[in-house]
């Protein structure tokens, strides 16, 4: 039975942009941008529940910068190792990422204030 599982050929599939295979580094890639995807979606979720629980709280009006800034960095990672066979939409995905983080990083740097009420 191990034979079977640590077989030397790959096994190749059809798909809809043609034959490929399933490597190690594509699994990894993917736990990657998986991971990136649910810190993104925990880091929405909690920062969205701050808000609409204590909006007011200055504490937690500071708290929602770090908290964005790993919902940057974690869409981030997800948009680097996702695998999106479109390369004209992986890389427009890629752009309004840092489009948007740039901006983001230049609101924060020129105020003084939480990016909550910038």
């Amino acid at each position: 039975m191990t034979q079977i599982l640590q077989s030397p050929e790959p096994i190749v599939y059809q798909g809809h942009f043609g034959e490929f295979t399933i490597t190690k580094s594509d699994r990894l890639s993917v736990i990657i941008y998986r991971s990136g995807l649910m810190i993104a979606a925990l880091s929405f979720a909690l920062g969205s529940t701050l808000v609409l629980w204590q909006g007011n709280n200055p504490a937690v009006i500071k708290a929602l910068t770090p908290i964005y800034g790993c919902f940057c960095l974690a869409l981030g990672l997800s948009l680097v190792t996702i695998h999106i066979y479109m390369a004209i939409l992986h890389r427009l995905l890629q752009l309004f990422w840092i489009i948007g983080t740039i901006t983001t990083v230049i609101l924060a740097i020129n105020s003084t204030q939480p990016l909550f009420l910038v």
